[in-house]
């Protein structure tokens, strides 16, 4: 899973107004932002 590979920078704190970030998935932020680098090393792993 996208959890396990740790491509997601998780946000865990601040929020949007209406809903306050915390550990894993939440309304404010998803599953986090994407770690490009982490991204790109996963796919040059997989052949």
């Amino acid at each position: 899973t996208i959890a396990q590979h740790k491509v997601l920078h998780d946000i865990t704190t601040g929020t949007n107004g209406a809903y306050k970030a915390a550990t894993g998935w939440d309304c404010c932020t998803g599953l986090g932002s994407p770690d490009d680098q982490a991204i790109l090393d996963l796919l040059a792993s997989k052949k």
